[in-house]
């Protein structure tokens, strides 16, 4: 099921997903502007658990405990702003 950035109370905790998101592009060098070539921004994929969800953003974390304690590790904050797709992915 895919929902494109479905008010955040759809999306339940620990439920396994694919975030479509885009990304800036920063850069610290100089530059004179001169070339008119767009460095622009990069489209991303994110998998994982909901581990958090608000009206701020999305909270995915890629490892998640199953010796009997809810824990995670390997987490991401996206805000809603920036993402374009939501799906949930099955797993076993």
């Amino acid at each position: 099921m895919s929902r494109k950035r479905e008010p955040y109370s759809v999306w339940k905790r620990d439920t396994f997903v694919r975030v479509r998101w885009v990304d800036i592009v920063a850069d610290s060098s100089w530059q004179d502007f001169s070339n008119e070539e767009e460095k622009g921004v990069h489209d991303c994929v994110s998998f994982g658990f909901i581990t958090r969800n608000n009206k701020h953003g999305i909270t995915l974390s890629a490892t998640r405990g199953v010796n009997g304690s809810v824990e995670y590790n390997q987490s991401i904050n996206i805000p809603w702003g920036v993402i374009s797709d939501i799906s949930e992915v099955k797993i076993d």
